[in-house]
């Protein structure tokens, strides 16, 4: 069967994206975000080619099976548009060069298999200073807080996924740890309300909107016990508590101007 570079570089990167996924929400996300139509059978021998050549990993989280990239170099980062619009030749090139590093890469199955032990931390998080927004507005000098598409504000979990990256080396944890985790949307226990800080930037002043301090969110992380320098429950506490007194990286956009510390409530 002709392989379908766009589809299966499509597939990989929303793997990427979603740090882990099952393959109906692969489905639903390559339909949704990348345009991308493709039948169960099909989803299936594309995952099943990819981890054969150990640039996917396996796992199964409730006797389910949830697909994630495994611990190699991967391709440089692409915006979706330019995904969308890339030609068949230099999506060919990539996945040829994808190809190339999961034949190099003999590491990989050990590594792959470090990872494990997944549980599901439903945890409420507190700002400690404001967190900044860093969506784009009208006018360059403005940016603003992430909202959802029912227009609620809304923590992405991009921002989660960097605190965590940043601030588990603290407990002596490398950066591919991100690769591993997954985590959900981040809700408001209570709609905030906006204030609008200032802050300078490279460009000059910029207006952002943001969340003031004491605004509550819940999240879910999925994260693996085992592969971590982070072993057990209480390991875990002793990470958020070390994050939220002095962080290596603070929460939201632009955290260095007013500090970006979060706790965990739970």
């Amino acid at each position: 069967m002709r392989k379908d570079v766009k589809a299966e570089l499509s597939t990989l990167y929303a793997i990427k994206e979603l740090g882990e996924a099952t393959r109906e929400e692969l489905l639903h996300e390559l339909k949704k975000t990348y345009k991308v139509k493709l039948s169960d059978k099909k989803l299936i021998r594309i995952l099943r080619r990819w981890k054969a050549k150990e640039v996917l990993s396996l796992n199964f989280v409730d006797g389910e099976e949830v697909y994630k990239m495994a611990d190699v170099p991967m391709f440089p980062k692409l915006k979706i548009a330019h995904l969308k619009k890339m030609a068949d030749k230099e999506a060919g090139k990539i996945i040829e060069e994808l190809e190339n590093m999961g034949n190099e890469a003999g590491h990989v199955v050990e590594t792959r298999n470090k990872w494990r032990d997944y549980v599901d931390l439903n945890l409420t998080f507190e700002n400690i200073d404001p967190i900044l927004g860093g969506d784009s507005g009208k006018t360059n000098n403005r940016r603003l807080f992430p909202r959802g598409a029912d227009g609620k504000l809304i923590i992405r979990r991009g921002w989660m996924l960097g605190w965590l990256r940043e601030n588990l080396r603290l407990m002596d944890c490398p950066g591919t740890v991100k690769s591993y985790i997954a985590v959900s949307q981040g809700d408001f226990i209570k709609q905030p309300k906006i204030v609008n800080l200032e802050a300078m930037t490279p460009k000059g002043p910029c207006t952002y909107e943001a969340i003031p301090a004491g605004t509550k969110f819940k999240m879910l992380i999925r994260f693996p016990m085992q592969g971590s320098k982070v072993r057990t429950a209480e390991e875990f506490i002793q990470f958020l508590k070390k994050a939220e007194v002095a962080p290596i990286r603070g929460f939201g956009a632009n955290p260095n101007v007013y500090g970006g510390r979060i706790r965990a409530l739970n």
